[in-house]
């Protein structure tokens, strides 16, 4: 993806037969091509031929896409038939907290020791009656591959000597649960694998999301600006 860095925001160039060009503005970065606009069209589609939005059902079960140039690609063949007759509504609530907590185990055995510190938090909070499910990550060399004791990609083993990062994390239904785990976390200083360190600890209550159907004689559309 060429100078991501200036990378330009897509848009349309809507003509009046029903057809778009989706360009960006010129000089910047990124690039428009038929691969990225297909990559779009479909993102999140549940039904290619009925895809609902407010104002219409809309079918791309015909849709054509041709490069008109550099960054310029056509788009045609949507047709549109009758509004759904209900409207999506996102519907927020709260849900409990997230509690995290991170300390990192650097040099010999680095890798060994912040599985360990993952096993003891683990423990510590079974021993407490914590309920709620935990969970833990080991950030660091080939992280994505962990396959246990020992993390290999392509048939290698990884260093287990190194820096490692043992995150663990946990939902509960109110703060002070999830706060037990921060503390878990923060007592591996004291009482955990040696030479940890760079402890952070966070508490940070969660937002849950829903979408239902709402019906449409029962929204009145309304927009105010703020400046």
């Amino acid at each position: 993806m060429p100078r991501l860095a200036e990378v330009g925001f897509p848009m349309a160039e809507v003509r009046a037969d029903g057809t778009a060009i989706i360009t960006k503005a010129p000089g910047t970065g990124g690039c428009v091509t038929p691969a990225t606009v297909t990559e779009q069209l479909l993102y999140e589609m549940h039904d290619p031929s009925a895809y609902l939005v407010p104002d219409v059902t809309l079918d791309v079960t015909c849709v054509a896409l041709e490069e008109e140039g550099p960054d310029r690609v056509r788009v045609a063949g949507a047709r549109g038939h009758a509004p759904p007759e209900t409207l999506k509504a996102t519907v927020c609530v709260e849900a409990g907290f997230l509690g995290e907590g991170e300390m990192t185990y650097a040099g010999p055995n680095g890798y060994a020791r912040a599985r360990l510190a993952a096993d003891v938090v683990a423990e510590r909070l079974r021993m407490r009656g914590v309920q709620q499910r935990s969970g833990c990550d080991i950030l660091g060399a080939g992280a994505v591959h962990d396959r246990g004791d020992l993390a290999r990609t392509d048939g290698r083993a990884l260093p287990l000597d190194g820096e490692y990062r043992m995150r663990a994390a946990m939902m509960a239904p109110d703060r002070a649960s999830a706060q037990t785990l921060v503390d878990e976390v923060n007592s591996l200083y004291c009482s955990g694998p040696a030479a940890g360190g760079g402890f952070r600890g966070y508490v940070t209550p969660q937002v849950a999301t829903a979408s239902v159907l709402v019906p449409r004689d029962q929204v009145r559309a309304r927009a105010e600006v703020v400046s």
